[in-house]
């Protein structure tokens, strides 16, 4: 999927910050997690935003700004893939993009 976990961390941080996530008004835990793995496909957005509150120290619904969004999709790997995952020296797989992605350098 990427040529190595820095490459897909930085997708997922540019993903969460872009127009589909926090570009788009989703500055909250629960608002991203509510997209990012809706209780349609059969997560539990409660729970994921609730580990993803707990690793980060940050409210579910409290206000976040750019610079927590690496603290937030760390946890977010964590929670999809386990704590190897969360950090980018450690092996784990992230999410692909959506279609039409374009990883910025």
């Amino acid at each position: 999927i990427f040529p190595d976990t820095s490459a897909g961390t930085r997708a997922q941080e540019n993903l969460l910050l872009g127009s589909g996530y926090f570009g788009g008004g989703r500055r909250t835990i629960a608002s991203i997690i509510s997209k990012y793995a809706p209780a349609s496909d059969g997560n539990s957005v409660g729970d994921y935003a609730k580990f993803v509150a707990k690793e980060t120290g940050i409210a579910p619904n409290q206000p976040l700004n750019t610079a927590d969004i690496p603290r937030v999709a760390a946890a977010m790997r964590e929670f999809e893939n386990g704590a190897q995952s969360a950090s980018n020296t450690r092996g784990g797989k992230t999410p692909p993009p959506p279609p039409g992605f374009v990883l910025d350098k």
